[in-house]
């Protein structure tokens, strides 16, 4: 059987990144919301373009998790072109 030897403050320490990590992208979103914006109804639209009508519409309309996505990828684009 596997033990997990992680300690409280390796834990600690990851939980740490991990916050820093998320008050980076806030921080971006909230510098860069008109353009966040623009980039997500943009890719919306791409996306909506691509839509084959012979197919179900639950598969083919861009939402959910597809629009979480797309706002995570900009926002991980945008953080990596300003540093």
């Amino acid at each position: 059987m596997h033990t997990n030897t992680a300690t409280y403050t390796d834990i600690l320490a990851i939980q740490r990144e991990q916050l820093e990590e998320k008050i980076t992208e806030l921080r971006f979103i909230a510098d860069n919301l008109p353009l966040i914006l623009r980039e997500l109804n943009q890719r919306v639209i791409v996306e909506n373009s691509k839509i084959d009508f012979h197919k179900p519409a639950i598969n083919q309309v861009f939402r959910g998790h597809n629009i979480d996505t797309a706002v995570d990828n900009i926002v991980s684009e945008g953080i990596a072109a300003t540093s």
